[in-house]
């Protein structure tokens, strides 16, 4: 008797913790689904660029908005205003959505997240730092690329919520590789820390050591 006992609660905490396990996994997969979602609606229904008067003042909120370059979202800045540069932007939530409903729990699926959020945490990064409100924002640029008769201003609500999805989506993918000990919270934060310190320290010190060695016709002097 005393053995079926202890059989059947063996049994029992199995099953429990393998419920516990399921109920880990599916909440796991909510909190992605749930950032790739925010992406989503990032690239189609938030204002990519600061506005002036302040997203909350909802001045952007009328019908053609979409088709104003000042409030459209990243979709739209691409296709009906000139901006080429944000169309990769798009590509990091066609590589999350598919890794995401596609593909099972597992390494394929870690791997495709890390990819797609860090490609679109990079390429963030390259195209606001390339291009400013003149246009290219380095000399070096403009003669291999040619003159760009389009600007940038500074990234807005859009731009933060886009930031925020593909780092989630890339911190999700690192914890399912058992990075941190699989802590999201932890992985996001300090990626996040890192991201701050190299755009506001070590971007702006590493510009103006660079700029000591450029003479007055704008050559380098070296």
């Amino acid at each position: 008797m005393m053995r079926f006992t202890l059989s059947k609660h063996i049994q029992i905490q199995f099953f429990l913790k393998a419920a516990s396990k399921m109920n880990a996994s599916k909440s796991s997969k909510s909190i992605a689904n749930f950032w790739l979602a925010i992406g989503v609606i990032s690239c189609l229904a938030v204002p990519w660029y600061a506005i002036d008067d302040g997203f909350l003042g909802l001045e952007w909120l009328v019908a053609d908005y979409i088709f104003d370059s000042d409030y459209a979202p990243l979709l739209w800045q691409y296709i009906f205003c000139g901006k080429f540069w944000l169309a990769p932007l798009l590509l990091p939530f066609v590589i999350t959505g598919f890794a995401l409903t596609k593909l099972p729990k597992g390494r394929t699926q870690a791997h495709l997240l890390i990819f797609g959020g860090g490609l679109g945490l990079l390429w963030l990064a390259i195209q606001g730092l390339s291009i400013g409100i003149r246009g290219w924002q380095f000399e070096t640029l403009e003669t291999l690329l040619g003159p760009l008769s389009n600007r940038q201003f500074g990234i807005g609500v859009g731009g933060l919520l886009y930031y925020l999805s593909c780092l989630f989506l890339f911190s999700f993918g690192v914890a399912e590789r058992k990075g941190a000990y699989g802590d999201k919270f932890i992985i996001s934060m300090i990626i996040f820390v890192i991201l701050l310190v190299m755009i506001f320290i070590v971007y702006p010190i590493g510009k103006l050591f660079v700029s000591g060695f450029i003479d007055d016709q704008n050559n380098y002097s070296l």
